[in-house]
């Protein structure tokens, strides 16, 4: 079944490989530069997007900032159609941004680089609930 995606990542690289490789799996991919354009991109989402693909560190706001932000919406509004899943990527692998991401309790971390193969299954496990 195709699912809606959301990919920010600010380079150029990454978001052109990732949103590449996610329509390759059949599904459908908006992508933008930056957590700004992510929230806005996912406010306005009809219907919304059943996973986000976002990189850690951009400048302006930070795919962490981009995800607190999110979930403070969602408890405001408690808008349960509104939740999404979520895949960070980042090259930082050290264990404190790892922490910080699995506190984010929605979000399965992708260490870039990675294979097409490794995004298929982290997506797959983050979709399907065992990530």
């Amino acid at each position: 079944m195709t699912k809606k995606f959301l990919v920010a990542d600010d380079d150029l690289f990454y978001r052109g490989l990732t949103t590449d490789w996610i329509r390759k799996m059949g599904h459908e991919v908006t992508a933008v530069t930056n957590g700004n354009d992510a929230f806005r991109e996912w406010q306005q989402a009809t219907p919304p997007f059943d996973c986000i693909v976002v990189d850690i560190f951009m400048d302006g706001m930070s795919g962490l900032e981009l995800l607190e932000k999110i979930q403070e919406k969602i408890m405001v509004e408690d808008d349960r159609k509104r939740r999404v899943k979520a895949i960070a990527m980042t090259s930082d692998e050290r264990i404190e941004t790892e922490i910080a991401v699995r506190k984010m309790k929605v979000v399965s971390l992708l260490i870039k680089p990675f294979s097409e193969e490794k995004l298929t299954e982290v997506i797959n496990a983050t979709l399907h609930g065992y990530s």
